[in-house]
């Protein structure tokens, strides 16, 4: 019954007050951290065009429908199982547009990591056996990954050969890959051509090469992106998973809600 109630009480704080009470160490917080709240309240399109870079088995198709009904999505996954379980949730749905391939720097074919055993781990990057955040992860599964060739494409391409002139959202959780996709939408970050990127940023170096603020923000600050929100906390001391999701935006969309971000609330 209690818990009942909690959720409510957050629903109707959400929606009255975009905001959200969290618990941690028995102390009360309210939370403006919650991505889909920052994300609708800035990017208003009702018909956006969403680009979901390492898109799994679906679970941000499913999200970004239910933030925007009317919106297009084009999927990218490497992993085919993956792809055909998106397209068997979505057979009817011409508004979801699936590509089986990886996002990159160069349009080439690259060894794909894929751990059978923990698919959201698979990677063009390899995991880092000894590493707590991998052996906690990995208990009684397989580490070895399968490894094959796919297709990489980059977005520049891309959206130069389907004539896509605008990402308004632009979804990026590719494992440690994130440097290398930016690398690949130079030209669009350079025309402020994606309003809107959200990103996972690892910090517990489980790859063999790991991103951080300062190689993701060589793309985006010289290209006017500043950041706008970030989700989640911790530390390397007490979490083996120490993830961030951040989102960046374009400055066009930063002074088309720049009144809005201005007055907010201290």
């Amino acid at each position: 019954m209690i818990q009942k109630f909690k959720i409510l009480f957050n629903r109707l704080l959400i929606a009255l007050f975009k905001v959200k009470i969290v618990k941690e160490n028995s102390k009360l917080y309210l939370d403006y951290t919650d991505l889909d709240l920052n994300i609708k309240q800035i990017q208003d399109s009702q018909k956006p065009i969403i680009f979901d870079c390492g898109a799994k088995q679906g679970q941000s198709v499913k999200r970004f429908k239910k933030l925007y009904p009317n919106s297009e999505i084009h999927c990218f996954e490497p992993v085919k199982n993956s792809i055909k379980k998106i397209q068997e949730n979505y057979k009817n749905d011409n508004s979801i547009i699936l590509n089986n391939c990886g996002v990159g720097d160069v349009n080439e074919k690259k060894v794909f990591n894929e751990y059978e055993d923990r698919i959201g781990t698979s990677s063009f990057r390899e995991i880092k056996k000894d590493t707590a955040w991998a052996i906690n992860k990995f208990k009684n599964a397989e580490m070895e990954p399968k490894k094959y060739e796919v297709n990489i494409i980059t977005l520049d391409k891309y959206c130069s050969e389907n004539n896509i002139n605008q990402i308004n959202i632009m979804k990026i959780d590719v494992q440690g890959y994130e440097t290398n996709v930016l690398e690949g939408a130079k030209n669009l970050l350079k025309f402020s051509k994606i309003d809107l990127i959200e990103m996972e940023l690892h910090h517990e170096n489980l790859y063999n090469f790991e991103n951080s603020y300062y190689e993701l923000e060589k793309y985006l600050i010289p290209n006017n992106y500043r950041l706008f929100s970030v989700g989640r906390g911790g530390s390397l001391l007490h979490h083996t998973t120490f993830k961030q999701d951040i989102i960046y935006i374009s400055d066009k969309l930063y002074q088309k809600n720049k009144e809005k971000i201005l007055k907010r609330d201290y």
